[in-house]
């Protein structure tokens, strides 16, 4: 499959060294202005990837620090992908935090960026250059400054220059490429199926995010047990169906509990009133198992659905994707 591109600047394949890496965050722009002061311009580009879901704000961002590039010399590249929304309607489902189902960024940012690499440099003489740091998080403490024949980057060598950085030495060098350091995380995806409570409750400030997320809840459905197909897992959120409830949970003090299904995310003619945000996954099972046996009774065809892991913790699989999203909601 081949991605559409767009580039501030013509480039010179085989002058190419280096790929950078950039999602326009902090980290990414330390890294741009490590690459500026230590290689020449022309030996590198920097490889943005359009997920078509970040903040409103984030394109302009985007834009500004491709015309501060263009100025200094330095080619950037943005892919262009078939944007989450469309991705979440093409897989019947929202991706799962960090699990074999988070495909989001499989198909968003590894698979354009793998197409661009395979078409510009086919022989894999490529550096990929990374702004990972190991005082991010523990996952990342043992990081190398260098890694070799990479499979992910299917042979191609990894860099990672600013590995030992901390913050302050990290904001030194965004100051001088020309941005003020962000109070928070990049906005590529916004939000991410990561989204921590923070996260949902500043999706408040965005409110045409969250009508653009529930219309494309609402109109993914349900699955084959008559559960509807939200973004963020009801058993993680207190109990809440849908992102409005997901925010009031964020919103509410410790142990908030949401007790209601959003009318429009129920099925018609099918009795939801005994539903409770506090329930145990026993009582889940019962829970779901009767609206599955109402949506029969009124003969509503759900055989045909898919079932949604987001929901199934009663499940080994289920448990699972819920143990591993290290950087997600944390369940009161």
């Amino acid at each position: 499959m081949t991605f559409q591109i767009e580039s501030n600047l013509d480039f010179d394949v085989k002058k190419i060294e280096y790929v950078v890496a950039s999602s326009g965050g902090n980290d990414s722009i330390c890294l741009v202005e490590f690459m500026i002061r230590n290689f020449e311009p022309g030996t590198f580009l920097v490889l943005y990837n359009d997920t078509g879901w970040a903040r409103k704000d984030w394109p302009a961002r985007i834009d500004k620090i491709s015309d501060m590039l263009r100025e200094k010399g330095v080619p950037f590249v943005k892919t262009l992908s078939q944007g989450f929304s469309n991705l979440v309607k093409e897989r019947k489902g929202f991706p799962m935090p960090a699990s074999k189902m988070q495909f989001c960024t499989q198909k968003l940012k590894t698979l354009p960026t793998l197409s661009f690499l395979t078409e510009h440099d086919p022989d894999c003489n490529w550096t990929i250059v990374t702004g990972r740091r190991r005082g991010e998080s523990n996952n990342r403490a043992g990081l190398q400054m260098y890694e070799y024949d990479t499979a992910i980057y299917k042979g191609r060598d990894v860099y990672n220059p600013i590995v030992t950085f901390n913050e302050q030495a990290r904001d030194e060098y965004i100051l001088s490429f020309g941005l003020t350091p962000l109070p928070h995380s990049s906005m590529e995806c916004f939000p991410c199926v990561c989204s921590n409570k923070e996260d949902l409750k500043s999706l408040k400030q965005w409110p045409d995010k969250i009508i653009e997320i529930k219309e494309l809840e609402v109109s993914m459905g349900h699955t084959r047990n008559g559960k509807p197909r939200v973004m963020f897992r009801p058993y993680r959120c207190g109990g809440g169906i849908g992102i409005e409830s997901a925010i009031a949970w964020a919103e509410g003090a410790r142990g908030t509990k949401i007790d209601v299904v959003p009318k429009e995310y129920q099925i018609p003619e099918v009795d939801y009133s005994k539903y409770r945000g506090d329930m145990t996954s026993a009582e889940r099972v019962v829970f779901w198992s009767d609206i599955k046996s109402q949506c029969e009774k009124l003969g509503y065809d759900l055989s045909d659905l898919p079932t949604d892991l987001a929901y199934d913790d009663t499940t080994k699989a289920g448990q699972e994707f819920s143990r591993q999203c290290d950087g997600g909601l944390c369940g009161n």
